[in-house]
């Protein structure tokens, strides 16, 4: 089999777990606003969306009107989180050493 040119790894759920943390946090500030969702439910639903489509898929469903600087908050509390709590997906590692083609990380 030829060797790639190129491998792109995503970061997010392939590299690092952090798209459960960016759920969790979103989660917390769209339940203080009045719209009780857990953290499962967002990684399920909203799998790909950004927070602020999130928002308003909910916004139209719930008819609750969110504040806009939730999407501030969320993203500085998602760094925050990533900071201190990102982990790396099992065998990641390995993976990425075991490519011998030109790498890169490619994330949204």
């Amino acid at each position: 089999m030829p060797q790639p040119d190129l491998v792109i790894f995503d970061c997010d759920g392939v590299l690092v777990d952090s798209e459960i943390i960016a759920a969790r946090v979103e989660a917390e500030l769209l339940t203080s606003a009045g719209f009780e969702i857990s953290a499962e439910e967002i990684s399920e639903t909203y799998a790909g969306l950004t927070f602020k489509d999130i928002m308003l898929r909910l916004e139209e469903k719930s008819h609750i009107p969110f504040q806009a600087s939730l999407i501030d908050r969320a993203e500085e509390l998602v760094d925050r989180k990533l900071r201190s709590d990102v982990r790396i997906i099992d065998g990641a590692r390995e993976a990425v050493a075991a490519v011998t083609a030109p790498r890169a990380v490619c994330s949204n």
